[in-house]
């Protein structure tokens, strides 16, 4: 027998115990004390099984787990907020629908706050002069018309692209 199995059984001795118990203590309720027992030896017997498959199938990590692999601290605890940019960031590189939602409403409030503050535009407001004075591959992620993507599962933003978002609302806080 496995060391599972091994197991297993020691666990149902419990049950067992309590069935003899229930017999001898409670005669005129045999019926039930004998579907207890049975429910719970095979809960038992299901645990094993799926401890056994567990055991038995090698785990391979999703391809969400290797997206936030290299994310763990190496040393010291990163701030939460950092580690909050940083698993956003990378669930954006993945697919369209981390782009929109999580990526472009972290990069809003960023680029309404530098427009706002270094040349007296709302982004929602004046969307034409925020377009003037924003670059191109910026706009189009934070233009307030933006669209969802039609398909969420598509891929997401390369690094070059969100480099030079990046770089052009760094350009935004310089001016």
């Amino acid at each position: 027998m496995t060391g599972i199995g091994v197991s297993a059984a020691r666990a149902a001795l419990l049950p067992t115990i309590a069935f003899g118990i229930a017999l001898v203590a409670a005669p005129g309720r045999r019926e039930l004390a004998v579907h207890l027992f049975l429910l719970a030896v095979l809960a038992i017997a299901l645990l094993a099984a799926l401890v056994a498959i567990g055991v038995a199938v090698p785990s391979r990590a999703s391809a969400f787990d290797r997206t936030f692999r290299h994310l763990a601290p190496s040393g010291g605890e990163a701030p939460a907020a950092l580690l909050k940019v940083q698993r956003e960031v990378t669930m954006a590189r993945e697919t369209a629908f981390d782009v929109h939602y999580r990526l472009r409403s972290l990069l809003r409030p960023i680029a309404g706050g530098l427009l706002l503050a270094r040349f007296g535009i709302d982004l929602d407001r004046s969307p034409e002069r925020a377009r003037e004075t924003v670059g191109a591959e910026a706009w189009e992620l934070l233009r307030p018309d933006r669209s969802p993507p039609a398909d969420r599962a598509a891929p997401g933003i390369t690094v070059d692209q969100l480099d030079r978002v990046v770089s052009e609302l760094e350009e935004l806080r310089w001016s």
